[in-house]
């Protein structure tokens, strides 16, 4: 009598998968194709470009388009030493390569742009300038003092330049210990004298 065949859950099907030319993978990450465009090329979702990449190139796919990208600029490199020097095989456009240049290499831009250190300095600065200043008007000295010693130190006299410095420091020294702070008796006294600095001389 033939035993009863066992009956248990049927396993899927292994969907084959769809071919892809690695080669002309390549050819699209050198031009700096990402995986989103090559993985349309393929009729294919990109998270299961990404996973191919994985199985069968054993690396990420990050890291591999970057390699194929780094390839690219080489030959982009390659190309344009060939054409200045006469000796390239094939010559390529003359204002092609040199937009590919800018766009892949960054030939030809200047950084307008100022470092991080430099634009904390310039924080810095600017907020010990806005203490220096509260300081002074606290002291008594008005906008328009601050102008002329402004002014004096722009048109760089000789002799004023100095004094102008001078009394800057004397002034600044005169907030941190100011008589009328250390002595609250004079205060009450009625001792209003402060030194204050003549810049209009």
């Amino acid at each position: 009598m033939p035993s009863p065949r066992k009956t248990g859950p049927k396993k899927a099907a292994h969907r084959p998968y769809k071919p892809i030319d690695w080669k002309l993978v390549d050819k699209y990450l050198k031009a700096g194709c990402n995986g989103i465009q090559i993985a349309a090329k393929f009729n294919m979702h990109c998270d299961t470009f990404y996973q191919r990449v994985e199985i069968e190139k054993k690396v990420g796919f990050t890291e591999y388009s970057s390699s194929k990208k780094s390839d690219g600029e080489a030959d982009l490199l390659l190309q344009q030493f060939e054409d200045a020097l006469g000796i390239a095989e094939n010559k390529g456009n003359t204002q092609l390569l040199l937009r590919l240049g800018e766009e892949r290499l960054g030939q030809g831009k200047k950084s307008d742009q100022s470092s991080p250190d430099e634009g904390r300095i310039a924080i810095i600065l600017l907020q010990k300038i806005d203490r220096l200043e509260s300081r002074l008007q606290s002291l008594g000295l008005s906008e328009s003092a601050l102008e002329n010693k402004q002014s004096l130190l722009d048109q760089g006299q000789p002799g004023q330049q100095n004094q102008v410095q001078t009394e800057l420091g004397t002034a600044t020294a005169l907030g941190r210990s100011s008589p009328m702070q250390d002595n609250p008796e004079s205060s009450s006294a009625g001792n209003n004298d402060v030194f204050v600095p003549d810049f209009t001389r």
